[in-house]
Order: C-alpha cells, then structure tokens, then sequence
C-alpha cells in the first residue's frame, strides 16, 4: 500500500512544482494507475496470505500460480486504462492524444512490476515479517519521488513522462528485489512446471476478492475519473480543460485523505493474517472479536483527530497548494478546502471500519457475497456522481463519497454483529470523536495564535485526556512508557 501511496505524496507536492492543467492530468493518471493495480492483483495476495496463514503447504506451487495469474492481471488492467482513455478523450474532443497513449504505457510498465512486488510482499505479509518490504518500500519511495521532482526543476521539459519514468524505475527496482527475495526465503527448491489450469482455478478463487476490491476502490476513486465526464464546461474552455482543471482542486482534497487510506491500511495488513487465523478457528469467537474491537479503537484513536485537524484548518492546509486551491477556480464549483472538510467525514468511517473489511475478506465463506456488497456500493455512489457532478462540481462529488462511506459502515456494521454476536463495535469510537471534536472546536474558536500552533495544542491535549482516560492501546503506552 505504500508503494501505491508514494503516488498520492508525491501529488501533495506538484501544485507547487507545476500548472493546475498539468496537476489535473496527473491526478487522472494516477488514479488509473491506482486502479489498474488493485485490479491486476485480482485478488491474489490476500487469498495467498489466507492460504499460507490457514494452511501453509505447497508454497512453491502457490508461488508459481500467483506470478502466472499477476501478469496476466496486469495486461487485462492495462487493455482497461487505454479503453477507459481511449472514450474520455473521444467523448471530450474526438480523438486521444499521443501524449496520452505513451502515459498509458508507463502505466502498464508500472502495473507489471508493482505486481511482481505484491508478489514477493505478500510471501512476508503471511510470515509477519514486515520489516523487509517496508524498508524496500521506503527507499524505492524514495526514489520515485525524488526523482520526479529532480525531473520537474531540472528538465521541466520533460513533464509527466520524466515523473511516470521515474515511477517505472522504483517499481522495477521493488518488484525485483521482493520477488527475488521472497524466492529466497520462503520457497525452497525446484520451481514446478505451471499448469494452466492451476492459473485458472487460483483466478476463479480470487475473483471474488477482485471484483469486491475494484468496486470497493471504485468507490473511494470512481468521483475522480467521472468528473472527465460529468464536469459542466466552464465558459471559454473545452471539456478536456475544465475536466483538468477541476480534477487538480479535487485531486489534492483526494490525496490529502490518501494519506489517512496508507496508515490504515498499513495496519489493517498487519493485522490480517492474524483475523484470518482467529476466523479459521471454531473456538476463538471471543478472541476474534476482542481483536477487531481493540484495531478498531486504534483506528479510531488516530485518525479522528487528524480528520478534525483537516475539517477545523482546511483552508490553511488547501492554502499550503496556492491560493486557486483555497479558493477555487472561477466557473468551477467547489474549492479544495471545501472538498476537504467533506471528506474528512467520509475518511474516519473508511478508517474505523477498515478492520471489519479485513474480517469479511479474512472469513473465506464469505466470498461469494463480496461482488455483491462491492457492486452496491460502487452503483450507489455512480448513481450519486451521475446525479450531483452536474450540479454541484467537485462538491457533488464529495458528497457522493461521504454518503457511500456512510452505507458502507452500516453495512458493515450489520454484518459484524452477524458475525460476532453483541452490539456493533463501531460504538467503541464515540469517546474518541467527542474529546477530538471538543478539543479542537475550542481551540480553533477561543485561541489567536498561528494555525500550526492550534494543530499542536489539540494533538498534546488529545494524548494527554485519552492517556488519561484509558483510551490508549495498551502497545503505545508500553512503548511511551516503558517499565
């Protein structure tokens, strides 16, 4: 997830090194980007996590059938972002540009050995042994963001193709160096000789993890892609520049929140083999659901704060991009400070119920209702763009976001206590809103001083009354305060 989340960061600094126009059409990019990886995997490093962490036999064979299905995923993916371009661009101006054809190949490139990555991630994923791919995710990072912003102050020339270039070699460098290690560590001996017809049965048991995933990630991006063609044009500009332009305000409200997605996630993947295990087992019903209950708390304990830093203090940190950012852009509706506060509401249901997504992917009986689940929240929040993006721009699509969170972790919370028993476990994060909330409400209100000043108030404030009142994980206080 990192490694998809070094796009997004690497966002949060273009405004500052490039034009609006430019801005919007990287956004575009990196969202097909973001989506053509999720769906290349097609599910496979989570039913090979769940495999090696119920059942660890046959690895080699496993190995083998996941890089076979991989690479064929990434070409599928990739026959996806040149169709999808290929109909934006005819509907808005009749014809694809040669720039647009040659991003699209980086694209795929990217997508081949992001794949091969998640491969070698997810050997060390069922071992719990995270170490080795954070490291290699940090310093390939690294060096796909430093490179493109090298590329954009020293040979501006360059563009997007020096950035997405420059993506390509850290993928590379990830997606070689995981496998090979993983190769190494965990899979011992001859490779054997791959069946096609093992391929096919490991995509026929991942396929119902894909589809929930894509339409799941199709909810959280899908606003992005469909303002290219719900955008009302402004006056004097064509569709394909207004489209631009508007996706590049609600580009960076988008990436600021990415930040909240790569930190739960990055829990989330942690924790998973050991709800998978805890699922697997017909006598820890009690441990499974203290388990969830206690990520749960710890979702809730980071990033409702963060999330009322962002709603209380959006327009300073939409500032932080410039000042069309704050305040808009004229003949498009919506700002990037206004998408933020709604979507700081959207991130903190994503996050609290991330945990009970990694329960329903980790229950494997669960499978066949996951395409389900996933196509009613990606045709409820289709419905709500078709409906608000015409009217209300960038903010219709916000709140088609917030809204689809919302029915998401009803859903959510209706299927936990179906699965555990007692009342949901989403309650447990009301303290939690209300000490993050009040704090920062008076701050923000009752305090005159500079904005970053507040922000660290709330944050020393907020640790110092949930320390007190036990609402801290009982891992961070061992480690604050060691005996």
């Amino acid at each position: 997830m990192f490694s998809v989340g070094v796009y997004a960061a690497f966002g949060l600094l273009l405004p500052r090194l490039t034009s609006a126009p430019e801005v919007g059409l990287y956004t575009l990019m990196s969202t097909l980007l973001f989506f053509g990886s999720m769906t290349a995997t097609f599910g496979v490093p989570i039913l090979l996590v769940r495999q090696l962490a119920q059942s660890p036999h046959a690895v080699a064979q496993v190995f083998v059938e996941a890089r076979r299905t991989l690479f064929w995923g990434a070409l599928w993916a990739g026959l996806g972002i040149l169709g999808w371009l290929a109909m934006e661009s005819f509907f808005q101006s009749g014809s694809l540009s040669s720039e647009r054809w040659l991003l699209a190949g980086l694209l795929i490139a990217i997508m081949f050995f992001d794949g091969l990555g998640a491969l070698g991630d997810s050997f060390f994923q069922a071992h719990e042994k995270m170490g080795v791919p954070a490291r290699t995710d940090a310093l390939t990072g690294l060096l796909k963001a430093g490179g493109g912003v090298f590329c954009l102050t020293n040979a501006p020339e360059w563009g997007l193709f020096g950035v997405f270039g420059c993506f390509l070699l850290g993928s590379a460098v990830r997606g070689i160096q995981l496998h090979s290690l993983a190769r190494r560590q965990f899979v011992q001996g001859e490779l054997p000789r791959v069946r096609a017809g093992s391929s096919i049965k490991m995509f026929r048991e991942a396929s119902a993890l894909a589809v929930f995933r894509v339409l799941r990630m199709l909810r959280n991006r899908m606003d992005v892609i469909l303002i290219g063609l719900w955008i009302v044009p402004v006056a004097g500009w064509g569709m394909e520049e207004t489209s631009d332009h508007a996706r590049a305000l609600y580009g960076q409200a988008m990436r600021v929140m990415f930040v909240f997605h790569t930190l739960t996630m990055a829990l989330n993947t942690a924790v998973f083999p050991r709800l998978s295990r805890l699922a697997a087992a017909s006598d820890s019903s009690a441990d499974l659901r203290n388990q969830v209950v206690r990520v749960i708390r710890y979702q809730a304990w980071w990033s409702i704060p963060l999330a009322t830093v962002v709603f209380l203090w959006s327009d300073q940190i939409a500032g932080l991009f410039g000042e069309e950012y704050r305040y808009g852009v004229s003949g498009i509706d919506g700002s990037t400070a206004e998408a933020l506060r709604i979507l700081s509401c959207a991130v903190v249901l994503d996050c609290v119920g991330g945990p009970m997504g990694m329960l329903i992917l980790g229950r494997g009986k669960l499978d066949h209702w996951l395409p389900r689940l996933g196509g009613i929240l990606a045709g409820f929040n289709l419905l709500l763009n078709f409906l608000m993006i015409p009217r209300w721009g960038i903010l219709g699509a916000a709140w088609a976001s917030l809204a689809t969170a919302s029915l998401e972790i009803v859903m959510k919370a209706l299927i936990s206590k179906k699965l555990m028993g007692g009342s949901a476990p989403f309650l447990k994060v009301m303290p939690y809103v209300f000490w993050a909330v009040g704090l920062g409400w008076g701050l923000e209100h009752f305090l005159d001083l500079p904005w970053f000043f507040e922000i660290g108030a709330l944050f020393l404030l907020y640790g110092i009354v949930t320390g007190a009142t036990g609402l801290v994980d009982s891992s961070i206080r061992r480690r604050v305060f060691p005996r």
